[in-house]
């Protein structure tokens, strides 16, 4: 029998022992009583000393004391019975705890305890011994009443979790702050010291909802604020409003910006805030982001001839590698149209803000989506404001019916705002049309201007031919007294949205503030609305689902009422001005307080107070080395990936490592991947050079921005980076290696890349001198490295076995990972596809070899079992796609003299990527009989076309191909001879292994795959402090 918990008077522990006492001795002689508690020892020998008094056992009661949470939960899954006989709780979380690992569970019937048992067959009376006493037996007594009791705590405990808990906790706060008065928001905020602030933003007449939004909340403001505005006079037009304040334009604002506390930007996605940027840059402030997007306004301001690349390089700012992709690939609405949507382009702005207010809980949610790096500025979620509105009577309605043209009977569904293809006014049509015949009073009007583009071209046309025109009407712009007839004339509003932008649409409030029940589609900031307000319809709802609420509400005017009024209410408790302009200044206090704090040149300014003092030159030596580091330090940031081509940017021999580097930087360029940055650097004397302009111009991945950018521009490596030796830079390694320690000292993280260690493994296959040299550079990157990349598991395991083999001292917790290269060839160079030479070479059937021709590829034995093969007969071709490598001039040779040399022995050195494809689509078997590989490429390209394998049986090959492949015995020509004819017997049969089933990822999967190592963590294996390997992975 267990319990577990306090030894204080409510916990009742002294009944416990007494009921414990009380029951049967030769049913109290069965069992122990386990006391879970941290008790005072006097308290202890006491309770031991009355129990034993009353002839219990000395063994029969158990203090523990405290006990690790592991043994806890131990002794609750092993206990009998568990016990909790408090006199009153709060809530009683071991009682939870038992449940959830299998024990019965009793306790008391009282307070909170008795709300998480439930049952009432497992309680008791906690103030009386001998009802405690009475259940003790009657479930020690029963076996299958404890078994029921363990099936109850099970479920019961499931509805406990700490997941719910803390969902249940977040609702309650939500509550508790929606709750808050106005009377309260307004007492604290008038506590806080008056300034002054300039205020940039659109105002009336200017046709902007921002524009409305200001005018609205204006005068509130000038409760906490001396206000002065900044308009941009070109895109305003008219005159602005008189809202009681100063009016300025923009320009004015040079001479005058030091006489304010405080800017605060209003910034929407459109040409009315354009001006406010530069002035952002200048002298960051408060923003209010009424919208997730602003990438509409960066596209605007391109539209003009001296700022044409300003949407490329603030997409390129605020998402790097996922800018170039939708920029440099044409979609089917454009490249620029495609990044428009898709990405929200603020960066910049959250990265100048001081602070951020928005009006939902999405332009938080969209901002923390697109930039995991983060960024400096607080966001504070304030509702919207709207105007309240009186409730109006039903005389007064009917006479709004007569003057907007509507019938006392009819049904009026209403749709209010600019008609673009965002506010799936198509869609309503169509369900308006289905809802139609089936009740004669429902009528449509769309209150607002249609867009003028392909849509409002196209929805227009509907309209007109539809069959019920005449109970259509689309109003055009509207005066805001216009408006609101139409908002308290109509019966029920539809304000759908898709591709959200991430405002706050006004429509929905205006309805609600007038009392129209609204639907909405359940997607974007419609989500913040409490469900009992509004109609919330699926995030894409179907033309039935619409055509349903219209039939459903047009047939139940009760509900429609209900829902009208809770809809007011929510908007007169949150969204009234007062308590908006309230929830403003108390945010913009606590900006202007963290920016004092927590500025850089705050941070400087302590720093110089040090110097000040008299200090050694030792002294002031450090603290300009962390004024340094400080300026160095790029604070909420993409990470950064530094991808060494030194050896690429040099020389290009179009095979091999290269081939790879390539590929890789063409998609690691484009990514789709949040919160990192691909740089292409090379490495010198001097430390680390951008070296992107020249790659992507050849690559054909840049933009014209990026492609005229400064070249050998010095990059300065900071916590954070990855500096990943992508390429063959290893006879330069000693060179470089302080420019990699330094990097390393300012922290960063730099990972070797290991291709595979055979000239370490097989000598004999390298230059002379080669193999001396790289297992150098192995044992010195090693050293100089937190990490390394291989490209398989064979490889990594391989360098595993090396660093123990050789004791070389690698960095604390040095860690090992694999990826896997892609299949599909890169098309960066278009070449002739095929020739005669090529025809001839395919006309009867061919074993294709590729890659360069090096002696550990094993050419020679292959022509050597050919040869074999030929002299018995067999028409079979001999194919050799690769440049000329390294110590085979006399295999070279032989190729040249060879009597089948342009008849069944054919060379193709300067394959192009097309024309490699060929001999993959055209060949009959893919001939790679390898002695020794990193990875073996040609394997997964020959998969990727459907091209049979026969290939050597080394672990690479075992690791890649596994049972698709047809191995070959590679031990002499004459056992490949065999094996070759072997398969050619079975080929007919359909017998032999399926190339097409093995695993093959392209170049774009590939990168994708590298990155979730070294930027994802997903490493396969790290080595402890004590050198034990330990595995980090679940492959």
């Amino acid at each position: 029998m267990l319990y577990t918990g306090g030894d204080d008077f409510r916990k009742n522990l002294d009944g416990a022992l007494a009921a414990f006492v009380e029951l049967p001795s030769d049913l109290r002689s069965q069992y122990q009583f386990v006391i879970v508690c941290s008790i005072r020892a006097e308290k202890k020998r006491e309770l031991l000393r009355k129990a034993e008094s009353l002839g219990v056992a000395p063994n029969s009661i158990v203090f523990t004391n405290f006990v690790p949470e592991a043994d806890l939960v131990a002794l609750y899954r092993l206990c009998t019975l568990f016990i909790f006989p408090s006199l009153y709780e709060g809530l009683g979380l071991p009682v939870l705890e038992a449940m959830a690992c299998g024990a019965p569970v009793i306790g008391s019937n009282n307070s909170s305890v008795k709300d998480l048992i439930v049952l009432s067959d497992a309680m008791f009376d906690a103030s009386r011994t001998d009802r405690i006493t009475a259940k003790l037996a009657q479930v020690l007594g029963n076996q299958d009443m404890r078994k029921a009791l363990r099936q109850h705590g099970l479920e019961r405990s499931r509805q406990f979790t700490w997941t719910s808990c803390a969902t249940a906790y977040s609702s309650a706060v939500d509550d508790l702050r929606k709750q808050a008065s106005t009377v309260t928001l307004a007492t604290y905020s008038r506590m806080l010291p008056r300034r002054r602030l300039a205020l940039f933003s659109p105002l009336p007449p200017a046709r902007s909802g921002i524009a409305d939004h200001t005018s609205l909340l204006l005068p509130h403001l000038l409760e906490y604020f001396d206000i002065e505005v900044f308009i941009d006079v070109e895109t305003s037009g008219r005159e602005p409003v008189d809202l009681g304040v100063p009016v300025r334009s923009h320009t004015e604002f040079e001479q005058c910006w030091r006489s304010f506390d405080l800017v605060m930007f209003e910034f929407g996605n459109s040409e009315f805030h354009a001006y406010m940027l530069s002035w952002l840059r200048r002298l960051p402030g408060v923003v209010t982001l009424h919208d997730a997007y602003l990438s509409g306004l960066f596209a605007y301001i391109s539209s003009s001839a001296d700022s044409y690349d300003a949407f490329s390089l603030e997409m390129l700012y605020s998402h790097g590698p996922r800018a170039r992709r939708r920029l440099t690939r044409a979609g089917p609405n454009g490249p620029v149209w495609d990044a428009m949507i898709e990405l929200p382009c603020t960066k910049s702005v959250l990265d100048d803000a001081i602070g951020v207010i928005a009006h939902s809980a999405f332009n938080s949610d969209v901002s923390q989506q697109h930039y995991p790096e983060g960024w400096a500025a607080p966001f504070r979620i304030v509702p919207q404001v709207v105007r309240p509105r009186r409730k109006i009577d039903g005389s007064s309605r009917a006479l709004l019916r007569r003057v907007t043209g509507y019938a006392d009977d009819s049904f009026v569904v209403a749709t209010f705002g600019h008609i673009a293809w965002t506010k799936c006014g198509d869609r309503l049509l169509e369900a308006f049309e289905l809802a139609a015949p089936q009740n004669s009073l429902i009528r449509l009007v769309f209150v607002g201007e249609l867009a003028a583009d392909d849509f409002g071209r196209a929805l227009h046309g509907k309209i007109e031919s539809s069959a019920y025109r005449e109970r259509i009407h689309v109003t055009g712009f509207l005066q805001p007294a216009q408006f609101d007839d139409y908002l308290q004339a109509a019966d029920i509003a539809f304000q759908l949205r898709k591709n959200s932008r991430g405002g706050t649409p006004k429509g929905v409030l205006d309805c609600m503030s007038f009392g129209l029940p609204v639907c909405v589609n359940d997607e974007a900031s419609y989500r913040d609305y409490p469900d009992n307000v509004l109609v919330k319809l699926n995030a894409s709802p179907s033309t039935a689902e619409l055509e349903k609420t219209m039939l459903t509400f047009s047939r139940n005017s009760k509900r429609l009422r209900e829902i009208g009024e809770a809809g007011r209410r929510h908007a007169q408790t949150l969204h009234e001005p007062m308590a908006v302009a309230a929830a403003y200044a108390l945010a913009i206090n606590e900006f202007l307080q963290r920016q004092q704090y927590a500025s850089r040149n705050m941070r400087v300014a302590r720093l110089a107070a040090l110097t000040r003092a008299e200090i050694d030159d030792g002294s002031r030596a450090e603290v300009a080395k962390a004024l340094e580091f400080e300026w160095q330090q790029r604070p909420f940031s993409r990470q950064r990936l530094l991808i060494d081509v030194t050896h690429l940017a040099s020389e290009d021999h179009g095979t091999g490592i290269p081939r790879v580097v390539k590929a890789m930087l063409r998609h690691l360029y484009v990514s789709d991947r949040t919160g990192f940055e691909p740089i292409a650097v090379r490495l010198n004397d001097h430390g680390v050079l951008e070296e992107a302009a020249a790659l992507l111009k050849q690559l054909q991945v840049g933009l014209l921005v990026e492609r005229n950018s400064p070249v050998n521009k010095l990059i300065n490596a900071v916590a954070g980076d990855v500096v990943l030796l992508l390429d063959s830079s290893w006879s330069a390694f000693d060179r470089y290696r302080p420019v990699l320690e330094s990097a390393r000292a300012a922290g960063a993280t730099v990972v070797m890349v290991v291709y595979d260690l055979i000239p370490v493994r097989m000598p004999h296959l390298v230059p002379v001198g080669g193999a001396a040299w790289f297992k150098e550079w192995v044992k010195k990157a090693l050293q100089c490295s937190d990490a390394a990349l291989c490209i398989s598991r064979t490889t990594a395991d391989d360098l595993i076995a090396f660093i123990d083999e050789h004791n070389v001292p690698i960095a604390s917790a040095f860690r090992v990972g694999y990826w896997h290269l892609g299949a599909d060839i890169e098309k960066a160079e278009a070449q002739e596809a095929s020739n005669d030479a090529m025809s001839l070479a395919l006309g009867r059937s061919a074993f294709l070899m590729v890659g360069t021709i090096e002696p550990r590829k094993r050419h020679a034995l292959a022509l050597d079992a050919m040869e074999i093969l030929w002299k018995e007969g067999l028409e079979v071709n001999l194919l050799i796609a690769g440049k000329k490598g390294w110590i085979d001039d006399e295999f070279m040779n032989r190729l040249g003299q060879h009597a089948e040399a342009g008849n069944r022995l054919h060379l193709f050195q300067s394959t192009g990527d097309e024309a490699l494809e060929h001999l993959y689509q055209k060949s009959t078997a893919l001939l790679f009989p390898s002695v020794s590989e990193g990875f073996g490429l040609p394997l997964v390209e020959a998969a990727k076309f459907g091209l049979p394998v026969i290939c050597s049986s080394i672990p690479a090959f075992r690791e890649i191909a596994g049972s698709h492949a047809f191995y070959a015995n590679t031990d002499d020509a004459t056992s490949l001879a065999n094996s070759l004819r072997e398969w050619l017997s079975l080929r007919p049969s359909g017998r032999l292994p399926d190339s097409r089933k093995i695993p093959w990822q392209n170049w774009e999967q590939s990168a994708e795959q590298l990155l979730d190592v070294v930027i994802g963590n997903r490493w396969y294996k790290s080595f402890a402090n004590d050198g034990q390997v330990l595995d980090c992975s679940a492959r």
